[in-house]
C-alpha cells in the first residue's frame, strides 16, 4: 500500500485549524463550566480563595482540551495494547504455513512438483510475506493447530528469528540443516515440525530446478560487470563513494573532526553514553511484568537481566497459548468468508521478484535460448 503523498500546504492548513480550534476550545469549556449554576452550587461546600474558581475552571478547560484531542486516539492505542496477545499469536499462524510452503519449495527446486504460478524460487519469497494469501497453500488444520500449541510448551520456542532471517531463505535454511558453523540457526519450528511429521527428507532433496537459474544468473552477472567495467573506465563517469551517514562511527567520527569542543563534550554525555545506557528489552520486559495482577515467581539466575528475561518469556508463552485458540477463530472466519488477508507493502516484493525473473531471461536471451521459463 502506497503512503499518501506529503503535501507541507495542507499539512499546515491543518496544523493552523487545530491551533485555532485549541483556543477556541479552551475558552468555550472555561465560559461553560463558570456559568453552570450546578458548579457554582457545588463550589459552595469549599472556603475559595479569590480567582480559585475562575482558576480551576481554567485548568479545567485545558484538561477537556487534552482529552477532546487525544481521547479517541489514546482508546485505540489501548484497545491495541489489549489485541496484542492475540495479534501475536496470529502471526504465530503463519509459522504453521511457512513451513509449508518451504517443503513445497524443497519440492519443487528437485522438480518434484509443479506449482500454478511459481515460475522461479524468487516467487516463494514473495508469498512469504503474503503467506495467509498465498493461494496453493491448505488452510491451516485443527491438528497443524495442535502441533504448534505443543511446539509452544517445547523447551525450543523461538520467540523471533534474526532480524534479516527469513521463512523461505532456501540456501541459508539449507545450509544451517546440513553444516555447523553457519550464519543463521536452523529454524525451531522446523525442526519441531519435521521431528513430528518425518517432512527432514525434504532437506536431502537436490536443487535442481535452483543450479539451473544460477547458470543463467551467471551469464547475466557476466554480462553485468562487463558492463560495471566499462563504465567505470569511463572518464565522464562520477567515481567518488556515497556518503553514508549510518555508517558505523561516522557520525563519531564527523563531531570529532569538524565541530567544536563543546559539542563532542555533549556528544559524548548524550549521544554515546545514555543512548547506550537504554535497555529497551529489559524496560519492556518490566513493563509486561508489572501488568500483571498477581505475584510472579523469579528464579536464580547469574544475571538478573537474564532472571528478568526468562520469567518474562515464560509469561509471553502463556499469553500466546491462550490467546491462540481465538486467533485460530479469527483466522478462520476470514478464511472461510474468503475476505482475505492485510499484507505489508506487496509492492516492494512483487518489484524484488519481477526484477530476479527478468535477470533469468535476460541469462537465457544471452545463452540463445527464448525469453521464458521452460527450462
Amino acid at each position: 500500500m502506497a503512503l499518501p503523498k506529503y503535501d507541507p500546504e495542507e499539512q499546515l492548513r491543518k496544523e493552523k485549524e487545530k491551533a485555532e480550534w485549541r483556543v477556541n476550545a479552551l475558552e468555550q469549556y472555561r465560559k461553560e463550566l463558570l456559568d453552570n449554576p450546578e458548579y457554582a452550587e457545588y463550589a459552595k461546600q469549599y472556603r475559595l480563595n479569590p480567582g480559585m474558581l475562575e482558576e480551576f475552571a481554567r485548568h479545567y478547560a485545558n484538561d477537556k482540551v487534552h482529552w477532546m484531542e487525544w481521547g479517541e486516539q489514546f482508546r485505540k492505542w489501548q484497545e491495541k495494547e489489549d489485541m496484542k496477545w492475540i495479534n501475536d499469536a496470529f502471526d504465530r499462524l503463519k509459522e504453521i504455513q511457512q513451513k509449508k510452503l518451504f517443503d513445497m519449495q524443497c519440492l519443487w527446486r528437485a522438480e518434484q512438483l509443479d506449482i500454478p504460478g511459481i515460475q522461479c524460487s524468487a516467487d516463494f519469497e514473495y508469498w512469504e510475506f503474503r503467506i495467509f494469501n498465498c493461494p496453493f497453500l491448505n488452510k491451516i488444520t485443527p491438528e497443524e493447530l495442535t502441533m504448534y500449541q505443543q511446539y509452544l510448551e517445547s523447551l525450543n520456542f523461538e520467540f523471533k528469528q534474526g532480524w534479516l532471517d527469513r521463512w523461505q531463505d532456501y540456501d541459508m535454511i539449507k545450509g544451517a540443516y546440513n553444516e555447523a558453523g553457519t550464519n543463521r540457526n536452523f529454524p525451531d519450528w522446523y525442526d519441531f515440525y519435521n521431528g513430528r511429521t518425518g517432512k527432514s527428507i525434504y532437506f536431502t532433496l537436490p536443487n535442481t530446478r535452483g543450479d539451473k537459474e544460477q547458470f543463467y544468473l551467471s551469464l547475466w552477472r557476466e554480462e553485468f560487470h562487463a558492463k560495471n567495467k566499462q563504465l567505470m573506465e569511463d572518464p565522464n563517469t562520477e567515481k567518488r563513494p556515497w556518503l553514508n551517514y549510518h555508517e558505523k562511527d561516522y557520525l563519531k567520527w564527523f563531531v570529532t573532526t569538524y565541530d567544536d569542543k563543546l559539542t563532542q563534550k555533549m556528544f559524548e554525555d548524550y549521544g554515546e553514553l545514555n543512548w547506550d545506557s537504554i535497555d529497551d528489552e529489559l524496560d519492556e520486559n518490566i513493563k509486561l511484568l508489572s501488568e500483571e495482577g498477581f505475584p510472579l515467581p523469579i528464579q536464580g539466575w547469574f544475571d538478573w537481566k537474564e532472571a528478568i528475561q526468562k520469567i518474562a518469556d515464560n509469561l509471553r508463552l502463556q499469553k500466546i497459548a491462550e490467546a491462540l485458540p481465538e486467533a485460530y477463530q479469527q483466522y478462520c472466519m476470514q478464511y472461510d468468508m474468503n475476505l482475505g488477508f492485510p499484507e505489508d507493502d506487496p509492492d516492494y516484493w512483487k518489484e524484488n521478484t519481477d526484477m530476479w525473473k527478468g535477470y533469468i531471461l535476460r541469462g537465457r536471451e544471452l545463452n540463445g535460448e527464448p525469453r521464458d521459463f521452460d527450462f
